[in-house]
């Protein structure tokens, strides 16, 4: 018995992470340092196996208008922002702006966030 126990004394028993929730985790810090609040938002993304994933972010009043999608390369654990952090720029705009305070409609919350 003790000699079944040290073969798997050295194994790594962590649960990995799926693909998407990797993704969706560089989406979330994506937010935060865009100076929002991840409870504003709500993420949605898919990803092929362990490569190419999609992450769709809304506002969480209206989270049928996608407002930022950024794309992924997740591999080792790890996400890897392919081209421009848009949901870091929607959330910053969002955040300067005051774009989820009193926003009632997709439209102006669109306008708000797109403004210069």
């Amino acid at each position: 018995m003790a000699g079944i126990a040290a073969i798997f004394s050295g194994c790594d028993t962590r649960i990995e992470e799926r693909p998407i929730e990797i993704a969706e985790s560089r989406a979330i810090q994506s937010i935060e340092e865009g100076g929002s609040d991840p409870a504003d938002w709500k993420l949605e993304g898919e990803c092929v196996a362990m490569g190419p994933c999609q992450v769709q972010a809304s506002a969480a009043g209206l989270p049928d208008e996608v407002l930022a999608i950024d794309r992924y390369t997740v591999k080792d654990s790890r996400a890897s922002l392919n081209g421009t952090d848009r949901i870091r720029e929607a959330a910053q705009a969002a955040t300067d702006r005051g774009c989820f305070d009193n926003i009632t409609t997709a439209e102006k919350l669109r306008s708000c966030i797109a403004a210069p």
